[in-house]
């Protein structure tokens, strides 16, 4: 029987120790009552003022179990809240319950676009005659910033192709929306990019940074092969990671299927060509998950 009761007791204890005081007439903070503010809309390198309001914040304690809500820190973010979007971080309080002030913060973003700033809340309680010098997170706000630059108008360059469209008008911050598709006799289009030879591609979902009126150049895959045989032009214009129904549009038509087999997951295929040249001239590209891997050839003019 004792020692029944002594169970019964260190449970009454443990159970004890495990619930927070909570004091009834003690004022509390409410998260519903915190705010951001800031302006929607600016522009690149303007000065953005932020106001990041808590609850309570004036509160210098004196009652047992009041709470008060404090602005923490902030994470601003381009386009969307993930890690790989993080541009800056930002401790707005490192101190304790303490606190009174409202605190304000003032910005400069150069570059258009989404931004999303992220604040974080800190809740701290008035005990034993003193606020706690931790406080733990209560709640986050989240506020959208754009940045919108300046409307002009950008150019196509078809590169030795045909446009229908010379011209758009654009607004540095938003996307591109939608682009020409300019044509080239026995050439597909590669898509538009920043250079004439190399550069960025360019989509109708690219944000667009530059602040400035700019070109946009059509590249180019090929040209087509003529017959089903390979040349050495052909051959030489063959490169690594191009897949199979592009080696085929720069030959001019299928290979003949050699080999073909798994090594691990991994699956090689091996296709042949005749050749223009000699007798018995041929060409054989090797693929691995569909991109050249290998290429050799024996006799091609």
């Amino acid at each position: 029987m004792k020692k029944a009761k002594i169970i019964i007791i260190t449970c009454i204890l443990l159970s004890l120790t495990s619930v927070t005081l909570v004091f009834a007439d003690s004022p509390t903070a409410s998260f519903s009552n915190c705010q951001v503010i800031l302006p929607q809309s600016v522009k690149p390198n303007q000065k953005i003022n932020i106001l990041f309001i808590g609850d309570r914040l004036s509160s210098t304690g004196g009652i047992q179990g009041e709470t008060k809500i404090i602005p923490g820190a902030y994470d601003l973010y381009i386009n969307s809240v993930s890690d790989k979007n993080l541009v800056d971080t930002y401790f707005i309080d490192e101190t304790n319950g303490n606190y009174t002030k409202t605190t304000s913060r003032t910005l400069k973003i150069k570059n258009p676009g989404k931004y999303i700033l992220k604040s974080y809340f800190y809740v701290y309680t008035y005990i034993d005659n003193s606020w706690e010098e931790t406080g733990y997170e209560i709640g986050t706000i989240n506020k959208t910033i754009n940045v919108i630059g300046p409307k002009y108008k950008i150019s196509f360059n078809a590169n030795k192709g045909k446009v229908s469209k010379k011209v758009k008008s654009v607004q540095a911050g938003n996307k591109y929306g939608t682009l020409p598709t300019p044509k080239r006799k026995n050439y597909k289009f590669k898509g538009w990019y920043t250079k004439k030879s190399g550069g960025k591609k360019i989509t109708r979902n690219t944000l667009i940074k530059n602040l400035k009126k700019h070109t946009l150049y059509a590249h180019w895959f090929g040209p087509k092969g003529k017959e089903k045989t390979i040349t050495r032009a052909e051959y030489n214009r063959i490169t690594y990671n191009m897949t199979y129904s592009q080696v085929k549009f720069l030959i001019g038509g299928p290979g003949e299927l050699e080999v073909s087999s798994y090594i691990g997951r991994e699956l090689t295929e091996i296709y042949s060509w005749k050749g223009n040249g000699s007798v018995g001239a041929n060409a054989n590209i090797t693929f691995q998950d569909g991109k050249v891997i290998g290429k050799a050839q024996y006799g091609l003019k």
